[in-house]
């Protein structure tokens, strides 16, 4: 601006990009200037990442005084933002965001002064501390910076489940695709999954090029073949291509030991939709039947878990082919109480409410397929 003043009014301009960082990199330098070098080195650290609250900063930089450098810097307005919100446990949480350029001056100031190596470490270390702190977004960036992409993969596959958990399946996609192809095998299970309930046919490429790598891999898992083909028998099923499920089925009898244990909730929401599914369109008299229909009631309060859509369908007409037809109206009595629950997403909600139609139309309760779920019987 002092520039612009500095010109005729016909003439003024704004600077370029480059001059705008040489001034930016002026005035930084006439803050830091006055700071000690264990304070400066704290700011470098936390510059790397997206917002910092003092506990991170001083846990990343070593400095156990680093939240008291942001909240000086924040008092004074020198490109630094101080931000409160409430965390989890009901406190004020304070975050501090540097500007922009103020951020990307000091990480080219610590790459200065230190070797490619140590601004890798960084990025690692940072990118630990963001998931360790919930911002399991802003982590894999960090490490993509550093084209660390071992750690990447590491990462996503750690975060994945979170994410499914919390229906962000877009989101763990855009990671997965950010990695160069070539990195992409041991994240296709993961990415299938993403694609699931969308394009089934996308994921069930995903899905099978994941178990032909499982089958090459000198450490082959008998819980990631289980997982994959659950969720290859999804896919199927939606693309109506049932025939098919045979050679998952071969799968699932040759892990029958490992597919009769019940499992933490969140894998069992990503296993027990595809395994019910398998056998209840091609083999309704298997072993396992029962034991997973059972396991599959247990399952109809989770919303965002790929394979949901199927693991109701695939409980009404297992209920039906058994005759149980007492259970499955309990399980519609809960259904339509699920339904009731303002939180609920649409999607979820025609979910539920289409499979209930459909089976209290086939028990011939014609009159309460018509209610809208939890409105009783004079609902609309």
């Amino acid at each position: 601006m002092t520039l612009m003043l500095l010109g005729l009014p016909h003439n003024a301009a704004l600077p370029t990009e480059r001059a705008r960082e040489r001034l930016f990199d002026y005035f930084a330098e006439e803050v830091l200037s006055r700071l000690p070098d264990p304070e400066l080195q704290a700011l470098c650290a936390a510059a790397y990442l997206p917002g910092s609250t003092g506990d991170m900063a001083a846990e990343l930089s070593g400095y156990p005084r680093a939240g008291d450098v942001l909240e000086r810097l924040a008092a004074q307005s020198l490109f630094t933002d101080r931000r409160e919100a409430p965390s989890d446990e009901g406190h004020v949480s304070t975050t501090f965001v540097f500007h922009a350029l103020f951020g990307e001056f000091l990480r080219r100031r610590f790459e200065r002064t230190h070797t490619a190596s140590e601004r890798d470490t960084m990025l690692r270390w940072a990118s630990a501390l963001l998931v360790k702190s919930g911002q399991i977004d802003a982590a894999p960036q960090r490490l993509v910076d550093a084209a660390c992409w071992p750690e990447v993969i590491t990462s996503l596959l750690e975060c994945a489940p979170d994410y499914l958990a919390r229906g962000r399946v877009q989101a763990l996609r855009q990671h997965i695709n950010r990695l160069p192809e070539a990195l992409h095998a041991p994240l296709l299970y993961w990415r299938g999954l993403c694609t699931l309930d969308t394009d089934p046919e996308a994921a069930l490429a995903d899905l099978e090029a994941a178990y032909e790598h499982s089958a090459l891999a000198a450490d082959a898992s008998a819980t990631v073949d289980l997982q994959l083909a659950a969720a290859a028998a999804v896919a199927l099923v939606a693309l109506s291509r049932v025939k098919e499920l045979d050679r998952w089925l071969i799968v699932m009898d040759r892990h029958a030991a490992l597919a009769s244990q019940v499992q933490a909730e969140s894998v069992e929401a990503r296993i027990v939709p595809g395994l019910l599914a398998a056998v209840v369109y091609r083999a309704p008299w298997h072993p396992l039947a029962d034991a997973l229909a059972a396991r599959a009631e247990r399952l109809l309060h989770w919303e965002s878990a790929p394979g949901q859509r199927t693991l109701l369908g695939s409980l009404a007409l297992h209920l039906l082919w058994r005759g149980q037809v007492d259970r499955l109206e309990r399980i519609l009595l809960r259904i339509d109480a699920l339904s009731a629950q303002s939180q609920v997403s649409p999607l979820t909600l025609m979910r539920w409410w289409g499979v209930g139609v459909l089976v209290k139309t086939l028990l011939g309760q014609h009159q309460a397929g018509r209610c809208r779920p939890g409105a009783g019987p004079g609902g609309a």
